[in-house]
């Protein structure tokens, strides 16, 4: 089957927060369920929902592309303060003035790879294979923020997403609500079923149209 894959990267470094949504092929093979497909990655305090969030309110609101039928998982453990404090602070572009790690909503963190440029951290020249290069100490942390985003070089294998060939993309900045947790708590065996994967994408369908006639 031919594929496209697609991830969110903090490899050079984190900037504002982001979403891919896919647009699916519909007349692909099958229609994957956008709950395993729409990674997003909220590593700002100024877009960060509260622990507990939930889009979908009384069972009638979109979120990117899903809805209450097919609904994303959610990080339910990061605080804002871990969220606000999470860059090291050697790799802040416009370090703290105080003594901690806290940053303004929208400071640059660059990675380990960026601001150093060694193989150790770019996973280059004795550290080029997935065994001699492992998570630095900017990695784990952007990890722990934005668990669906590539961390450094060798994260594929927890990162990277894959749709039928055909299928588009819209990239969404600062998307609100709280990073996904997709590729920790779903299956990853196989896609969903077509049937399976055809109701969710109807009702998001009705959704639409009950909003669009409620304007109209």
């Amino acid at each position: 089957m031919n594929l496209s894959f697609y991830d969110i990267s903090l490899v050079d470094g984190y900037n504002l927060p982001i979403a891919i949504q896919v647009i699916p092929n519909s007349h692909g093979p099958y229609i994957p369920l956008p709950n395993e497909t729409n990674p997003s990655c909220v590593g700002s305090i100024g877009d960060l929902a509260p622990i507990g969030f939930d889009p979908y309110a009384n069972n009638s609101q979109l979120f990117l592309g899903t809805n209450s039928s097919c609904p994303l998982p959610f990080d339910s453990q990061s605080t804002s303060q871990e969220v606000a404090s999470w860059c090291p602070k050697d790799l802040q572009l416009n370090t703290a003035q105080n003594t901690g790690n806290t940053r303004p909503p929208f400071d640059p963190c660059l990675s380990a790879c960026s601001k150093y440029n060694t193989g150790q951290y770019c996973c280059t020249g004795k550290y080029d294979s997935a065994k001699k290069c492992t998570p630095n100490y900017y990695s784990k942390v952007a990890k722990q923020v934005c668990p669906d985003a590539f961390s450094y070089a060798f994260d594929d294998a927890s990162s990277t997403f894959t749709v039928p060939v055909g299928a588009g993309f819209e990239v969404i900045f600062c998307p609100g609500g709280r990073s996904t947790t997709i590729r920790q708590t779903l299956a990853k065996s196989s896609a969903a079923s077509y049937q399976a994967a055809s109701l969710c994408y109807a009702l998001i369908a009705m959704l639409i149209t009950v909003v669009i006639d409620g304007l109209g």
